[in-house]
């Protein structure tokens, strides 16, 4: 991507909130390409608190690649 003019831009992005997480907690984000198509990708994200191991939020967002002018 950093070879051609092309850029993605977030599309969609979809949250489901499990649990609260208060200031001060550490959370760990886990990251993953979760579907590829022609123009656009998925990726997903799960954050949890590693003290309790609860899971605070579920998510993903749609990205598409758009061409940037020259």
């Amino acid at each position: 991507m950093a070879r051609k003019p092309q850029v993605s831009v977030v599309v969609r992005t979809e949250v489901d909130y499990r649990r609260p997480a208060k200031l001060g907690d550490q959370l760990a984000i886990e990251g993953w390409l979760d579907r590829v198509e022609r123009v656009r990708f998925w990726c997903g994200f799960q954050i949890t608190r590693p003290a309790d191991n609860v899971v605070i939020a579920q998510c993903r967002q749609m990205l598409a690649l758009i061409e940037m002018p020259e």
